[in-house]
């Protein structure tokens, strides 16, 4: 391309804010997610997502999560477990979950179907997941994962596998419904791995990862890995498992070190800091923020401007076309 490529993570939480949506809404009308997208791509050159949008509820609903929603936050889980040594009997009880059925599923299947309806078309079937450790640690709790990690670490592996399976399920089901040839695997809300040494990351998160990712692997598939958590002592970690993008991770890490340990092998999607520069900044910080990103980013083989987590309640539009005029200006 003659022009780094410009993509927003356009969540709930700047929409919100801009529109001032009810955000309970925005996740189960598909006719409010839609027009809320709508208008923001039709504001900022087309830079957002057009797509149902359930945050965390799909994956752990279907595992029979309680989902709490209300009006001011996104969808949230409430945690199935209250002491890690409830684990045990946690996952031994865990059903496999249907991938067409389960929890809120039937609601994205619809969505999806009436969101490329209204459209013509033009929505973008998601493929992505939430990866498998993630999806453990809504249901059971970071600190009780953690804890199991170190003193019952088969069980975590018994959960981890299971989630893993319907992961692939998951990811089958949609190709097969949305009609896709080419399929983009995300490994999405994965800040928790970053909390976790290199040696539990490779044990416990990589190797599941991987799975989904050779699962679905060809010539034409994306491999997304996301994670705002500090990657720093898991860079080379991040080919390894499978990924060929890291996408809108920690703006507070070294850019210029992630492009010269994976750039050659990894598309990198970032890295503007969406709370100091995107919210608080003022226009020409923007501009030479996004400057002295793509003087490090076009090292890479691949790179794609975006925001190092997703854009934040506040961000004044201004700010955001002033991030577009600085990619026409300095991304050639």
């Amino acid at each position: 391309m003659d022009r780094v490529p410009v993509h927003f993570s356009d969540q709930l939480d700047f929409l919100g804010g801009w529109l001032g949506l009810d955000k309970r809404m925005y996740h189960l009308d598909p006719g409010v997610t839609l027009d809320a997208q709508v208008r923001f791509n039709k504001s900022f050159d087309g830079t957002g997502i057009l797509g149902p949008n359930y945050g965390v509820a799909l994956e752990t609903s279907a595992f029979g999560a309680r989902i709490i929603f209300t009006q001011e936050n996104p969808p949230w889980v409430a945690t199935a477990c209250t002491d890690y040594e409830d684990l045990k009997d946690y996952v031994a009880n865990l059903g496999d979950p249907d991938p067409l059925f389960s929890g809120y599923l039937p609601l994205l299947y619809q969505s999806y179907f009436s969101m490329r309806k209204a459209t013509g078309g033009a929505i973008a079937p998601s493929l992505g997941v939430i990866a498998s450790i993630d999806v453990a640690t809504l249901l059971v709790g970071m600190e009780n994962l953690c804890i199991a990690i170190k003193l019952i670490p088969d069980t975590v592996h018994k959960l981890l596998a299971k989630i893993n399976r319907f992961l692939i399920n998951f990811i089958e089901t949609k190709a097969r419904l949305f009609d896709v040839t080419a399929v983009g695997v995300l490994d999405l809300y994965g800040d928790n791995a970053a909390y976790l040494s290199r040696s539990d990351f490779m044990e416990f998160v990589a190797p599941y990862n991987k799975a989904v990712y050779n699962y679905f692997r060809d010539e034409r598939t994306v491999c997304l890995y996301h994670s705002d958590g500090n990657l720093s002592h898991l860079i080379d970690a991040i080919p390894e498992m499978g990924a060929n993008c890291l996408y809108s991770f920690d703006p507070h890490t070294d850019l210029q070190k992630f492009v010269e340990v994976i750039g050659d092998r990894v598309c990198l999607m970032g890295n503007i800091d969406p709370i100091r520069v995107m919210r608080n900044g003022t226009v020409e910080e923007v501009k030479n923020s996004i400057r002295g990103i793509l003087e490090v980013g076009r090292k890479a083989k691949g790179f794609v401007l975006s925001t190092g987590g997703e854009l934040a309640n506040g961000t004044p539009p201004g700010n955001i076309c002033a991030a577009l005029e600085a990619a026409e200006l300095y991304g050639e």
